[in-house]
């Protein structure tokens, strides 16, 4: 990888990190047990196509995560803005 594409990938996984739970952009809801997160479609997608049964990214506003617990929802959200991988405490994610 040349330095200047090395320069630009930095500076993506940067400016994603800087955008967890930030209003700035952000075209999602992602509500949990105790609080609502904002969320950024193009960070989602980018992790993964599949949201949930019947869940289409592109047209969706809101997505309902309530029936984890704030903790493993935390986690979700630290790897995919942050990259950063911890064991989840919930059992129900496969």
């Amino acid at each position: 990888m040349n330095r200047r594409m090395t320069e630009f990938s930095s500076a993506l996984v940067t400016r994603a990190a800087s955008l967890r739970d930030n209003p700035q952009y952000s075209d999602l809801e992602i509500i949990i047990p105790t609080r609502s997160f904002h969320a950024h479609k193009i960070i989602l997608s980018a992790r993964s196509s599949d949201w949930g049964r019947g869940v289409d990214l592109s047209s969706s506003v809101v997505l309902d995560w309530k029936a984890f617990g704030d903790q493993t929802c935390g986690d979700i959200l630290d790897y995919i803005y942050l990259d950063e991988l911890k064991c989840l405490e919930d059992n129900t994610l496969h």
